[in-house]
């Protein structure tokens, strides 16, 4: 996991939804603050507590050697054969995490290199989501030639062995919180070389209708939030998001957006549920873990 100065809203729901998921956890502070608000609620968690917490601290110069610091640390104290779990600040898993790494990782078979699986991702709001969409790379078995290239969106290489795609959904957040902080953020990017970026548009950005664009795409969402993230859920909106809301419940009013809507949450339900019957072969002793992570 990557940690910079940037304050972290949802840190400690993703550190709790680790504690029983993870043999350590390998973080690159980056910050280059003695003790940040990341930093304190890092010290804070339960993993950090059980003394499963490996801090490499290090100045920033891209995401690519952030996360190869966090390699070349696990690459000291474990075998190539350890499996890596990718973390992101934003990223909350839920109860299904520890029956992924401790149930199903071990039952495969060797040639499995490469695990994927499934990220709900949300858009300003905790009550629409845009997309299931397919995380690559979220678990690999360390290889001497496993690296990431690229200074930002950077890319894992080097991997072996068979790539699986698996059942299992987790929660991306990181378009839920302030508008101002993703702007940074995307600031941050283009100033790294991402050319997909622009900034004359960034500079120009209109923070209350910042996101307008993905309200057609905007479903309702109903499945249910990690237990960890009982303590965000009740946050007040600011005013672009009571705006998106708005926005989004006028479109799903009409007819046709409410019934293509339904439609895609259903092909995301038959989606993921495909995956489990796929594993089967590769995973015969977990297919019921795997078939309760579809369902």
């Amino acid at each position: 996991m990557l940690m910079g100065a940037r304050e972290e809203p949802y840190l400690g729901a993703v550190l709790e939804s680790l504690r029983d998921a993870v043999d350590v956890l390998v973080v690159n502070d980056n910050s280059g603050q003695e003790k940040s608000s990341n930093r304190r609620t890092l010290e804070e968690s339960a993993l950090f507590r059980k003394e499963q917490v490996e801090i490499v601290e290090a100045p920033f110069d891209g995401f690519a050697n952030a996360r190869n610091r966090c390699l070349e640390n696990i690459r000291q104290r474990y075998s190539d054969k350890a499996w890596i779990l990718v973390v992101d600040c934003d990223e909350v898993h839920g109860a299904q995490l520890p029956h992924l790494t401790r149930e199903v990782a071990p039952a495969l078979p060797t040639r499995v290199g490469v695990v994927d699986g499934y990220f709900v991702q949300f858009m300003q709001s905790f009550d629409y989501f845009i997309s299931l969409d397919r995380r690559h790379n979220l678990m690999f078995r360390l290889t001497p030639e496993a690296r990431w290239e690229c200074d930002v969106h950077e890319q894992l290489q080097g991997l072996h062995g068979t790539r699986l795609c698996l059942p299992y959904v987790y929660y991306h957040y990181g378009y839920v919180m302030p508008n101002s902080q993703i702007l940074d953020k995307w600031q941050q990017y283009q100033s790294l070389g991402d050319g997909s970026l622009n900034r004359d548009e960034l500079a120009g950005a209109d923070l209350l209708r910042m996101f307008e664009h993905e309200v057609p795409r905007c479903m309702p969402y109903s499945w249910g939030h990690p237990p960890t993230m009982k303590s965000h859920l009740q946050q007040p909106a600011d005013a672009a998001v009571t705006l998106f809301k708005q926005m989004c419940a006028e479109r799903l009013h009409q007819p046709v957006p409410w019934m293509v809507s339904v439609l895609r949450r259903l092909n995301y339900r038959l989606r993921v549920f495909w995956r489990a019957l796929q594993a089967f072969p590769m995973a015969p002793r977990v297919w019921g873990t795997l078939l309760r992570m579809a369902l």
